[in-house]
């Protein structure tokens, strides 16, 4: 994330002090169970402030990526962000708040604006509209270091995709 951001001009952050106290707590005698009670305690305290330098980090640097790309259009846009240096297919999920009383059902499309399958479980409203809703789909073959936009569009009339489930057990 920190190398995608960079290339959009954003500052590296130093992630040294971070990751000495990572290292540091490497050393193989200190899961010998010969410590007090303290090095232990030390060594997970450390932990814990490293990941959340590395998590402000990363929040800091997918907003400024995320500020780079053009989500405008209809429905609420999700960014799929895939960092390895292949190709990647994979399960997403994504919770997505709603305050538009008109909305009970929704739509999914991918970049060419074809309705893909997804999953959701909503939290709904005594009059039936969404609250809140969990989505999973797959986005598939997001590029290396890049990303890919899928759309969340209100629909009065969903798409259904059927699919089939087998099993091979007798």
């Amino acid at each position: 994330v920190v190398y995608m951001a960079g290339l959009l001009g954003s500052s590296r952050s130093d992630l040294t002090v971070p990751w000495q106290k990572v290292l540091l707590n490497q050393a193989h005698d200190i899961m010998g169970g010969d410590h007090i009670d303290e090095v232990f305690t030390d060594a997970i305290d450390n932990y814990k402030q490293s990941k959340s330098v590395v998590d402000s980090y990363a929040y800091h640097h997918l907003s400024t990526l995320t500020n780079q790309i053009d989500t405008s259009g209809v429905g609420t846009p999700i960014v799929v962000f895939n960092q390895l240096s292949w190709r990647r297919s994979d399960v997403v999920e994504v919770t997505v708040g709603n305050s538009d009383p008109a909305i009970r059902e929704f739509d999914l499309q991918d970049p060419d604006a074809k309705n893909i399958p997804f999953q959701m479980a909503a939290e709904r409203c005594d009059d039936g509209s969404i609250r809140n809703a969990k989505i999973t789909f797959i986005a598939d073959d997001v590029p290396p270091l890049g990303y890919t936009t899928y759309r969340l569009i209100p629909s009065d009339n969903p798409t259904k995709i059927e699919t089939q489930v087998s099993s091979n057990h007798a």
